[in-house]
């Protein structure tokens, strides 16, 4: 393991755990044991990261309730920094042939049928710049929720949560939703259920998107939740960086939260090393695939944070549009949890 390696190591380390005395001390004993004996750098990474979390966990307390919040943090940004090649993953596309497509692209809203009129600041934007769009009908997670959907696609713990509230009416359901909104909190077990189905709803409503450009055998599908507006230059921007990307391009996020950003690609274009919310994106035909396959089946994680572990995992190619081509309008979403 080498000294660059156990100097980043050592700077998450102090970004989630600032006050861990005996952790900082076991990563300087480690610094010095692989410049005297050089015994960690015949040690595989993976080994020697699965080493540091077990350090994280001693210093923050195995049973503290802080243990749950740290670590899938610190595993994230472990895996952010040290498991993928970030710049030969740019320079490739950079190499290789650029995108184009001769169709024209057509954008999807994704909204609840309930909820039509709070997504008109998203269709005023979009009718203002003459691009064509559709509503795509997203899943109520207060209605009853499809069996076979919530067995192929929530994982165990997801749906133990969901079948917490299977036996409630909708109209008792719509009374919580609107206790929770205005921060009424329900007991734990049933709003914890709540938002797992509201939750899983958004979930589902993506992925019969994905579901839906793979059947049509389209290029690639702008998708925008009802809370987004897009920019003034939307079209012409949105173009010219569609015909920059490279040809095995997968995801391009609009805007979104909590950004990763790696180096500029190109003009308008930097590298996306991750990041949350899904409220306006591109998604290609070929990156619609690859997250069908294997990445929504059984998952315990919302839809966001499925996106941004494959990222991290090296299995979609993705991109920020820089500056941002879409923006939020506050509390006007449908598909809010």
């Amino acid at each position: 393991m080498n000294s660059p390696l156990l100097a980043r190591l050592t700077r998450v380390l102090s970004q989630f755990h600032r006050s861990g005395t005996d952790s900082t001390r076991v990563v300087c004993t480690l610094r010095s044991r692989a410049r005297t004996r050089g015994v960690y750098a015949r040690l595989s990474r993976a080994t020697c990261i699965a080493l540091f979390l077990t350090f994280l966990s001693v210093s923050c307390g195995t049973f503290s309730k802080s243990w749950t919040r740290v670590i899938p943090r610190a595993r994230r940004e472990l895996r952010r920094n040290f498991l993928r090649d970030w710049k030969r993953t740019l320079e490739d596309g950079r190499d290789g042939e650029n995108f184009h497509t001769s169709k024209e692209f057509e954008v999807r809203i994704i909204s609840l049928r309930r909820g039509r009129e709070r997504s008109l600041e998203s269709a005023r934007s979009l009718d203002e710049q003459g691009i064509t769009w559709s509503y795509h009908d997203a899943v109520d997670g207060l209605d009853e929720l499809d069996v076979k959907s919530l067995n192929k696609y929530a994982g165990r713990k997801k749906r133990t949560r969901v079948d917490a509230t299977r036996h409630i009416p909708r109209s008792t359901l719509v009374q919580l939703k609107r206790a929770y909104d205005n921060a009424k909190r329900p007991s734990h077990a049933i709003g914890q259920s709540l938002h797992e189905r509201l939750r899983f709803g958004c979930y589902l409503s993506h992925v019969s998107l994905w579901r839906r450009v793979i059947r049509a055998e389209a290029p690639l599908a702008i998708v925008l939740e009802d809370d987004a507006a897009v920019s003034s230059n939307f079209t012409s921007a949105l173009v010219l960086i569609l015909h920059k990307l490279p040809i095995d391009w997968d995801v391009l996020f609009l805007n979104g939260c909590f950004k990763k950003f790696g180096p500029a690609f190109a003009d308008g274009i930097r590298q996306s090393r991750g990041g949350l919310c899904t409220y306006s994106y591109v998604i290609s035909a070929k990156g619609a695939f690859t997250l069908m396959r294997r990445a929504t089946l059984r998952s315990e994680k919302p839809i966001d944070h499925v996106l941004d572990g494959e990222i991290l995992a090296g299995r979609l190619l993705a991109f920020h549009a820089d500056p941002p081509l879409a923006r939020t309008v506050p509390k006007t979403s449908t598909l809010a949890y």
